[in-house]
């Protein structure tokens, strides 16, 4: 019998999170604290990445995110 899996996840496909942190990525690129994204995909634990949790479209490239790394952008909300 194959045990599925039940993700719960705090935020959603479609979502628009802001990521906590400063990111420089390898080729250079870096991506400011409280940049806005999109989330893009949820990953599921049969993808084994490191334990990631989302996949964020943010400045034009899709990103790998830990759920602790972002918080939910709400209307109206400054940043």
């Amino acid at each position: 019998m194959v045990e599925k899996y039940k993700i719960s996840k705090q935020y959603a496909i479609g979502d628009l999170v802001i990521n906590l942190f400063p990111l420089e990525l390898f080729d250079g690129c870096k991506i400011k604290e409280d940049s806005i994204g999109l989330v893009v995909g949820i990953v599921g634990p049969s993808l084994h990445l490191d334990g990631y949790d989302y996949m964020v479209l943010i400045n034009g490239r899709e990103i790998f995110f830990f759920e602790k790394e972002l918080s939910l952008f709400k209307k109206g909300e400054d940043k």
